[in-house]
């Protein structure tokens, strides 16, 4: 039995690109939160906005912590970490920092791609979440612009 390796054999003939379930869940995903803020109060869709980031933060905590490599778990840990201190920037700052925070999610996701940096993450996850977090990124850098 051989495992499956997240990189991609490039011998492999190339596979027709298919519907993504997760950029549905995407567009989903942004099509309802993104304009729940558009009707709360500014001080509650900024610490809305901070909550999210900390949750989507987490997810990779809980990504390494199933890794099971204690240095991978530490250092998804100290990332989270550094999403929670934008977060707090946000709330407590600036709200660009919220922009910020999205699109370096965004990257740390990309980060992940093929399974080469970091905890072993399912395939549907980093298009989902990277497609959320850089328009999430860019929406709210808009709205916080006018």
């Amino acid at each position: 039995m051989t495992q499956h390796s997240p990189v991609r054999n490039f011998d492999e003939p190339k596979r027709i690109a298919r519907f993504s379930p997760g950029i549905a869940l995407s567009a989903i995903v942004l099509g309802v939160a993104i304009p729940a803020h558009l009707f709360l109060p500014e001080d509650l869709s900024q610490l809305t906005i901070a909550m999210i980031i900390g949750i989507i933060s987490g997810a990779y905590i809980g990504f390494g912590a199933k890794d099971g490599r204690p240095h991978i778990f530490v250092l998804e840990l100290c990332v989270a970490a550094l999403f929670g201190i934008m977060a707090v920037a946000g709330v407590l700052g600036s709200p660009y920092w919220f922009a910020v925070a999205l699109f370096a999610h965004g990257l740390w996701d990309i980060a992940h791609h093929n399974g080469l940096f970091g905890a072993k993450i399912p395939r549907w996850y980093i298009p989902f979440c990277a497609v959320i977090d850089w328009i999430a990124a860019l929406i709210l850098a808009i709205l916080f612009t006018i």
